[in-house]
Parts: C-alpha cells; sequence; structure tokens
C-alpha cells in the first residue's frame, strides 16, 4: 500500500505518554487541525460551517470537535529500549507451516515491505503472530495490533497479554474509558488509530476485509499516518479485500497462505440447496420445505446449530416457529441485541441447542461442533466473503473438524458459487503445501 506523506515534526520533550499521539490544543505554534479544507484528524474534505465561518469536521465529532481555530500537537514516538529477552510467555508449538509463514513476515519487514497473512479460519494465525511481535520487540520497536470490531479486540487482547506476560500491553475501544499509557503493543479497533501519528513501527490489521474498516477512507488514512515513515503493515484475513487480491495476483504484495487449521483438516464446503418460497417462510405459523427437513435431523441427531438469516425481521418468526415443532432450545441474535454475548455463552457452553443469527456472528466467534445453515443465501445481504466466514464458524474443533454447512436458496447465486470456489481454492492450496 502506499504510504501517505505527511509532514513528519520531531517530538518536543513532552511527557513519554504523548508520543506517537495527536492532540487537540489552542496553542498556534502547532499543526492547524483544518489545513487545505480537509481535516488533520480524519483527511475528511467535506467540511461544515458554523460562526463566524468557522469549519469543523462532521465525520470525527465522536471524538471531540475538530475546527478551523484548533491545532493538533504532534508528538513523534522515539521507540523503545532493545531487548534480548522480552519474556514470552506463550509456551506452545507452532505447526511447521505457521513458523514458515513466521519467517516470512519477519522477512519482509527486515526488507521494508508490508505483507499479507491469508489464512483460512481457524488456522491460528494469531499465534503464527507470536515470533513476529517477539522480533520487533527485540528490535526495540513498538507495534499495535488493530481490529475492525470490539468483539475481536476483546478476544485477542487477553491472549497477546498471557503471551507477552512481561511486556506492557494496553487496550482500547470505543465506549469504555481506558486510562492511557504508551505501551510498546497496543491492541485496539482501527478507530483508535485515528488518535495516533508517526506512533508504530509496525500496525497489524487483523480482519481486514470486515466493516468498519473495509472501503472506509477515513480508517485507511488513519494507518497511513499512525505508523511510522519507515513502518510496516501486515494484513491478516481469511477472506482478503478485491484490492488485496489484485495486489497479490500482480505480485506487488507479499504474501503467506496458511491453508489448513490447525488440525489439518480441509475447509467444509457449502452444500447447496434450493427452496422457492424461503421469502415468505417469516409470514406463515409453520416451517416447511428445505429447513423443515433439514432440523428434523439435527434434532434426531442431537447437533447442535447455528441458523442464519439475511434480516432482523425473520428472527423471531422462525424462533417461534422452530419452538412450535420442535424440542430444541434456542434464541435470536442480532447486533442491536444488548444480551448478544450472554446468548453466545449460553450457546458455548451447551445450555441451548441453536442460535438465530444475522451476519453479526459470521466471524470472530467459535462455537466447537457446531453445524450452519444459511437461510436465503441468494439475499444480498450475504456476499461471497460473508458465506465464506459463515462456513468457517463449522469444524473448528480437534473433536469434530466437520460437519455441515448448507445454503438454502431460491436461485443459483453468484456470490455463493463465488463462495465455493474460493473454498476450493484454499483447500487446493493445502493439499499442495500439505502433501
Amino acid at each position: 500500500m502506499d504510504k501517505i506523506t505527511e509532514p513528519h515534526y520531531q517530538s518536543t520533550d513532552v511527557n513519554a505518554d504523548l508520543q506517537g499521539r495527536l492532540v487537540l490544543t489552542n496553542e498556534a505554534t502547532q499543526t492547524p487541525a483544518i489545513q487545505h479544507n480537509r481535516c488533520y484528524f480524519c483527511g475528511n474534505n467535506r467540511l461544515e460551517t458554523i460562526n463566524n465561518n468557522l469549519k469543523y469536521c462532521p465525520n470525527c465529532i465522536e471524538f471531540g470537535r475538530v475546527t478551523s481555530d484548533k491545532f493538533f500537537q504532534i508528538n513523534q514516538d522515539r521507540g523503545f529500549p532493545k531487548s534480548d529477552n522480552p519474556q514470552v510467555t506463550w509456551d506452545g508449538q507452532l505447526t511447521k507451516q505457521q513458523r514458515q509463514a513466521s519467517l516470512e513476515i519477519i522477512d519482509s519487514i527486515s526488507q521494508n515491505k508490508d505483507h499479507l497473512l491469508w489464512a483460512v479460519t481457524g488456522a491460528g494465525k494469531t499465534e503464527t503472530l507470536f515470533p513476529v511481535i517477539e522480533a520487533v520487540i527485540k528490535a526495540g520497536k513498538r507495534i499495535a495490533l488493530a481490529a475492525p470490531r470490539i468483539d475481536v479486540v476483546l478476544e485477542l487482547s487477553p491472549r497477546i497479554k498471557a503471551a507477552f506476560a512481561g511486556i506492557q500491553v494496553l487496550t482500547m475501544y470505543g465506549g469504555v474509558e481506558v486510562e492511557y499509557f504508551r505501551a510498546q503493543i497496543t491492541v485496539m479497533t482501527t478507530h483508535q488509530l485515528m488518535k495516533f501519528q508517526d506512533g508504530f513501527d509496525l500496525i497489524i490489521i487483523d480482519e481486514v476485509d470486515s466493516f468498519p474498516f473495509v472501503s472506509s477512507e477515513q480508517l485507511e488514512f488513519a494507518v497511513q499516518r499512525a505508523l511510522k515513515l519507515n513502518g510496516n503493515l501486515v494484513y491478516l484475513s481469511a477472506t482478503p479485500t478485491e484490492k488485496l487480491l489484485k495486489l497479490y495476483k500482480a505480485k506487488k504484495l507479499n504474501t503467506s497462505f496458511l491453508a489448513r487449521r490447525f488440525h489439518t483438516r480441509l475447509l467444509p464446503q457449502i452444500k447447496v440447496a434450493y427452496q422457492s418460497d424461503w421469502q415468505t417462510q417469516k409470514d406463515k405459523k409453520k416451517l416447511h420445505g428445505r429447513l423443515k427437513r433439514e432440523i428434523e435431523k439435527l434434532e434426531k441427531d442431537h447437533q447442535r446449530f447455528l441458523l442464519f438469516v439475511p434480516t432482523v425481521d425473520m428472527l423471531e418468526p422462525l424462533l417461534k416457529q422452530i419452538h412450535s415443532e420442535f424440542k430444541m432450545r434456542g434464541e435470536t441474535v442480532w447486533s442491536g441485541d444488548e444480551k448478544r454475548k450472554e446468548k453466545v455463552i449460553l450457546m458455548r457452553e451447551g445450555k441451548i441447542d441453536f442460535l438465530i443469527t444475522t451476519t453479526i456472528l459470521e466471524r470472530g466467534v467459535t462455537l466447537p461442533g457446531i453445524d450452519v445453515i444459511i437461510f436465503g443465501a441468494d439475499h444480498i445481504n450475504f456476499n461471497k466473503n460473508a458465506l465464506i466466514q459463515i462456513a468457517g464458524r463449522v469444524g473448528r474443533s480437534l473433536d469434530r473438524p466437520y460437519g455441515l454447512v448448507l445454503a438454502i436458496l431460491e436461485v443459483k447465486n453468484r456470490q455463493v458459487v463465488q463462495a465455493i470456489k474460493q473454498i476450493n481454492f484454499m483447500n487446493k492450496k493445502a493439499k499442495e503445501m500439505y502433501e
């Protein structure tokens, strides 16, 4: 990716915790908050005007009002002392493929090149990063591990802290007040990168294809500005964006593959079933068609499952229909559900048999031993990447490294076909690499 060529400012004698941070101030000796009709904080050039022709940026108002009479204090990060013993406390073992991917990423960093780690869901990409992080810490450099969604940050943070118990780790995400300190490793949402400039030698972006990072010019701007002038980016994804795929195919982006999961089994393929009237299901009193037959099999086999639906209005009707016809216990989950985390825990602990969910559970959640049904897979809300991520919920455990992924749709769908094609590509890559 092209680096942003913003001016880099030498830090004055400031508190160490401000190094690499952007601080809004009234001091006119600093950098104007709005310059060349663009917000310096988020890069937005669609500004609004308030009293006395004062301009402000509406895009980043949640971080505090950035107006044309304000300035940013910029304090470039100075790095950390080099360390021969960074006290890595993770005592697990990497597979041969994970070790190879780690070495390839470290080699890219040594050449000042960015890198893509294309890893199937459940391949252990986080563990693959541990030698990379260790090498960067030894060099006295600073790392940001960023992800678009809070759920992923909350899952990553304790794992990083456990693996690097001797290193200060800070966790940052919106909605929770955290006492900021300058840590050598910062785990954060991608939005939090907007608060930094010249802050990190290495920025690792997990789930780079995920909303809200994907296709966000504002967040891409934030990433490039938070990166030091000679810093590097590492992208992690099971479903790389078209932009990253083009760079990979053109051999302009160093890429490593983890094409099999830790238990070495291939990805489960998506099976397709047709139901001509799935859209009318929510208006009926009872289940009908292929969905009913599949749930009958699941109940008979005492098999727990996730039922993905394209829209929120389908959740409650389907739950009532299933409860009226089957003895299985279930709940609904969607992005606005305040009890979402509690319900996922119930499912993980085996206290309920199924969850009916929107795409909110397409990634970042591991529920061992489940099957998946995608109801209405030809709906616009299920794109290729979402379908691949949903399929990745299945077969993640050593006890049950297989399972059903069934897409129920009305007509043959391009997104479903592309998802099947990409899963086949990774499975072929796995056979080439591992056999």
